[in-house]
């Protein structure tokens, strides 16, 4: 797995970001591996896990998990619960960009701006 450090972009607040990259293994349907990518938001009021994946129409399926700055960030914990968020909310983002980082701040403009899913805590949106 590679790790890139990613610097911070422009919503208001400091961040820290890491992508990690990650294969997963065959599902129980025998498909082929999947790229899963992983970034880290981290603001005054949470830290976020968001896993997602490219599809072939430009579009970007994710899921977010959310911790407060007062409880244990655990990455582990928060990749598995973002990629369960991934695989059960379908929530997307059509032609985020080319560049990582359009498609980070797509992501964290859809989830603190637009329709979000249930999980995200009312408090994270501005």
């Amino acid at each position: 797995m590679q790790k890139f450090i990613d610097s911070p972009c422009n919503l208001g607040e400091p961040m820290e970001a890491v992508r990690e990259v990650t294969l997963l293994p065959e599902n129980q349907h025998g498909t082929s591996n999947r790229s899963i990518c992983f970034f880290y938001h981290r603001t005054k009021r949470y830290n976020v896990t968001i896993a997602y994946q490219r599809r072939g129409d430009n579009s970007v399926v994710y899921g977010a998990a959310f911790c407060r700055p007062g409880d244990q960030f655990i990455k582990r914990r928060g990749r598995d619960i973002a990629l369960g968020r991934l695989d059960t909310y379908d929530r997307s983002v059509l032609n985020p960009g080319g560049t990582r980082w359009e498609v980070h701040e797509s992501i964290l403009n859809r989830l603190t701006q637009y329709d979000s899913p249930p999980y995200v805590p009312g408090n994270f949106r501005p």
